[in-house]
C-alpha cells in the first residue's frame, strides 16, 4: 500500500488529526464496505451451488436470493447484512423435510408429463403446465365399490361422459391423477399426479452452509481490501 508522501511533513497536531478522522470516519465506511462485499460474495456463492446441486427450472430460485445490506451507520458494532432467499422451499433443501400427504391420498408429485416434457423425461426439469397444476383440475366423484379394475374401469366411463380429461386411478402399484386422452374405446393414459406415496423426504442440501464455509475462507483478503481502500483514500485528503 503507497502512502502518501505529504503525511510525513504533517504536524503532530496535524497527523492526530488525520489519525482521528481514520479511526472516525474511515474505519467505519471500510466495516460497511466489507460486511456488505461478503454478504454478496455469499449470495454469489449460493447462487453457484443451486445451479449446480439443483434442478431448476425457470430463474426464481436464483433471483429469489436477496442482500439486505447495512446502511449509513457509523457505529461498527451495530453493522449487519443479512442474506436470505424468499421462496420456502430453500429452507427445506437446506435442512431436509419430511413432506407429508395432507388428505387421504399420498402426497401428490408432479411428473415429467405434466410439464410436457413426456413420459421418458428424467428428472423433471420443467415448471408444471398451467391446465396440469392441481388447482386447475376438477375431478368427478369417483365410484369407490367394486374391484381395482372396475373402479378404474368405471371412473374412466364417468369422467368420458363428463368431458373431462382427469382422472383419479388406483393401479397396482401407482395411484394418482391420469390425463385421459384417446378415444373411448382405446382411451390413452398419462400420469399427471403420482400419490403413491404417503410421505416425501427430502434430503439436506446444505448449499448456503456450503457457501459459508467458502466465504469464511475469503473474508480477510475482503477486509483486508477494504481497508487499504479506506486508508489510501483518507491519507490523500
Amino acid at each position: 500500500m503507497q502512502m502518501d508522501p505529504a503525511l510525513f511533513r504533517l504536524s503532530t497536531e496535524e497527523l492526530t488529526d488525520k489519525l482521528q478522522q481514520l479511526r472516525w470516519k474511515a474505519m467505519p465506511f471500510a466495516s460497511r464496505n466489507a460486511i456488505n462485499r461478503t454478504a454478496f460474495r455469499t449470495r454469489a456463492l449460493w447462487q453457484a451451488d443451486a445451479r449446480k446441486t439443483m434442478t431448476l427450472r425457470n430463474q426464481y430460485t436464483t433471483r429469489s436470493i436477496l442482500v439486505e445490506q447495512t446502511r449509513g451507520t457509523f457505529k461498527v458494532d451495530e453493522m449487519h447484512a443479512v442474506v436470505g432467499s424468499e421462496a420456502d422451499y430453500m429452507k427445506t433443501q437446506e435442512f431436509g423435510a419430511l413432506l407429508n400427504r395432507r388428505g387421504a391420498q399420498g402426497k401428490p408429485i408432479p411428473t415429467t408429463v405434466a410439464s410436457g416434457e413426456g413420459r421418458a423425461a428424467r428428472p423433471r426439469r420443467k415448471v408444471v403446465r398451467r391446465p396440469n397444476k392441481l388447482r386447475m383440475i376438477e375431478l368427478q366423484q369417483r365410484v369407490k365399490s367394486g374391484s381395482r379394475g372396475s373402479r378404474n374401469s368405471a371412473n374412466i366411463r364417468k369422467a368420458k361422459a363428463a368431458g373431462t380429461k382427469y382422472v383419479f386411478l388406483e393401479l397396482q402399484r401407482r395411484k394418482g391423477i391420469f390425463r385421459l386422452s384417446g378415444s373411448k374405446k382405446k382411451p390413452k393414459l398419462d400420469m399427471i399426479w403420482d400419490m403413491s406415496r404417503p410421505f416425501v423426504r427430502i434430503k439436506k442440501n446444505p448449499m448456503l452452509g456450503r457457501s459459508l464455509t467458502k466465504v469464511e475462507r475469503e473474508t480477510n483478503g475482503i477486509w483486508r481490501k477494504a481497508l487499504r481502500e479506506q486508508i489510501t483514500r483518507w491519507s490523500r485528503k
